[in-house]
This record gives C-alpha cells, sequence and structure tokens, in this order.
C-alpha cells in the first residue's frame, strides 16, 4: 500500500495538470480565473464597475456623468434621478443605436434601477459596455437611495 500512494499522488497531479492545460487551449473552457488572478469575481465585463452611492453623487454634483436609468417608461416617468435618461435595459433594441449616435463612449456613464434585488442597471451597464463604453458604472438600488436622502429628482419624460 505504501509503494501505490506516491504513484497515485503523480498520477493525481498530472491528471489536474492536464486537465487545466485542456481547459486553458480549450477556446469555451471555465474562466477558472479573473485577470487579477482571483476565483471569485463579481463581475461579468472587466468594463463594468459598481460605484459607491457617495462617489456617484459627487459625479451628480460635479455634472461629469451621465445617469441612465435602467427601469421601464413607466417607471422613469413617475420619477427619475434629475437629468437622468431613460434607457430601458430590457429593451436595447429601442435606443441602442440612437444613444451611440448622440453620446460620446468616453462619456462616463452611471446606470440605476430599484430595490437592492434589482439587476437592471447592471444589465443596462453590460449593454453599454459591450457597445463600446469604457466608463461605466452601476449603482446599486440608485433610485432608493436617491430618494431616501432627498436628492434632486425629476417627474415625466
Amino acid at each position: 500500500m505504501k509503494k501505490n500512494l506516491p504513484q497515485a499522488l503523480i498520477i493525481c497531479i498530472a491528471a489536474v495538470a492536464l486537465a487545466l492545460l485542456t481547459n486553458s487551449l480549450r477556446s469555451n473552457g471555465l474562466p477558472l480565473f479573473d485577470a487579477g488572478g482571483s476565483a471569485h469575481s463579481t463581475e461579468t465585463n472587466p468594463g463594468v464597475r459598481q460605484i459607491e452611492f457617495e462617489a456617484a453623487v459627487v459625479r451628480f454634483n460635479q455634472g461629469d456623468a451621465l445617469f441612465a436609468d435602467a427601469r421601464s417608461d413607466a417607471d422613469f416617468s413617475a420619477g427619475h434621478i434629475a437629468g437622468a435618461v431613460n434607457l430601458p435595459a430590457l429593451q436595447p433594441e429601442r435606443w441602442l443605436e440612437k444613444f451611440l449616435r448622440k453620446v460620446d463612449p468616453q462619456q462616463t456613464v452611471i446606470t440605476y434601477c430599484a430595490g437592492a434585488d434589482c439587476n437592471l442597471g447592471k444589465q443596462l451597464a453590460q449593454t453599454l459596455a459591450e457597445a463600446g463604453f469604457e466608463q461605466v458604472f452601476y449603482l446599486m438600488d440608485g433610485w432608493g437611495q436617491w430618494t431616501s436622502r432627498n436628492l434632486p429628482i425629476e417627474k415625466g419624460e
């Protein structure tokens, strides 16, 4: 039994090394590590990052970021961050082409939706990053945080 243990260990190590090599060579291999070497990346697109609420407010006050509401037309009309544009995340075919013609891809964009469980802001940010925008951030529960602090809002379109 003691003779077989080193051989079994060598076989296991060789099998893992071969599996990792095969995975790295496949075009559809599993993404085991992100660019930073961490196996636990929370981002699905390297061009998309979450922004902290306080940092988003600073960008709003500086006026150097475009806020994009990922919610439906009806939700947007009922109330949105002052100056925000409505880009419903579930309907990019409605607005993407026109948006790309009007907005420089170097523009910083902060996307948001409502509720801690809402992923529309992140989804919108991913759509914009895939369309070529390099400075895209999403604000988790942006609408909820914004209204709870009585920051500037608008109603209508």
